[in-house]
């Protein structure tokens, strides 16, 4: 039952993928199949999440807001439920888009302010990602930079030493 469950997921992961590439292509129709088999196969919350999230970007696309509204409030629920942050940034977009669509214009504010909030959260993280690696990298050339200088002194003393050395083998 396992080697099922991973099967499905691979499937669904595929067929999921498959509607990705329809939708980059612009065929609505063959990306919503693909996204719905995909449903049909999901074995996952997350793959779901993913799946419902398409779905809402496609119903978009097709001027159909109830159906995209309904899809992106199901990847929200998932969202909800796996208590992800990761995904919630495409879910708003969609949702916002969706009810401007509609014409329930305090839906798409209230979507498109939470959406500019995970916006601008996830550019905060990925700053301070940046600030944090590039820190680290400036500490260990600093800790690299000494080092390579510790031995540089440690070599002339050891020549040094050997000149006494032999200065003083020679005096003797």
């Amino acid at each position: 039952e396992l080697m099922n469950d991973q099967e499905g997921k691979i499937k669904a992961d595929l067929l999921h993928n498959i509607g990705n590439v329809y939708l980059e292509k612009g065929d609505l129709e063959r990306a919503e199949t693909q996204c719905k088999l995909a449903l049909d196969n999901s074995t996952s919350a997350l793959g779901a999440l993913l799946v419902h999230s398409t779905l809402s970007q496609i119903y978009f696309l097709k001027r159909e807001p109830a159906n995209s509204i309904k899809s992106g409030l199901t990847a929200l629920a998932y969202a909800d439920s796996l208590q992800t942050f990761g995904h919630l940034e495409d879910i708003y977009f969609n949702l916002s888009r969706a009810y401007a669509l509609s014409g329930d214009i305090d839906s798409y504010q209230n979507y498109t302010e939470k959406w500019n909030a995970v916006k601008d959260s996830v550019f905060s993280l990925e700053s301070s990602k940046t600030y944090n690696d590039l820190e680290v990298k400036y500490e260990t050339e600093k800790k690299e930079q000494t080092i390579a200088l510790q031995n540089a002194e440690i070599e002339q003393k050891e020549a040094e030493l050997k000149i006494n050395k032999a200065v003083t083998a020679i005096s003797v």
